[in-house]
């Protein structure tokens, strides 16, 4: 299970690389997930990605309160929301596929909405 861990892990964080580069991939979220696969396989890279200056903040807050800052919250359901509207709009052609495409999007917004804020001036 371990090598499963770590590829997951891996090909996690190769995504959130991506996403770091592509304004319209997100890449917390792919920190965020390989971080339980990368502390069962690699803890030197789960470190690595917790210590990283542009991710560990964000990271460590995660992962010790499953707390969200509002800033973060406030971009992640902007960028998902050009991304589903612009998607509908232009990829969907089934009216089933926009309508599933929206409800996607509420129940994503919905989750980041709800979970916890950092406090305002902690350091993690």
């Amino acid at each position: 299970m371990r090598v499963f861990y770590f590829c997951a892990g891996t090909a996690l964080v190769g995504l959130g690389i991506i996403g770091a580069v592509l304004p319209v991939m997100p890449s917390t979220i792919f920190f965020i997930l390989a971080l339980p696969c990368l502390t069962r396989s690699s803890p030197s890279l789960e470190n690595w990605l917790l210590e990283h200056p542009a991710f560990g903040p964000t990271l460590r807050a995660w992962k010790r309160d499953k707390a969200i800052s509002k800033r973060t919250k406030i971009m992640a359901i902007s960028m998902l929301s050009v991304s589903i509207i612009v998607s509908a709009l232009f990829f969907a052609r089934a009216a089933w596929l926009r309508w599933l495409l929206i409800a996607i999007a509420v129940c994503v917004s919905a989750y980041i909405a709800t979970r916890r804020s950092t406090p305002a001036g902690h350091k993690y």
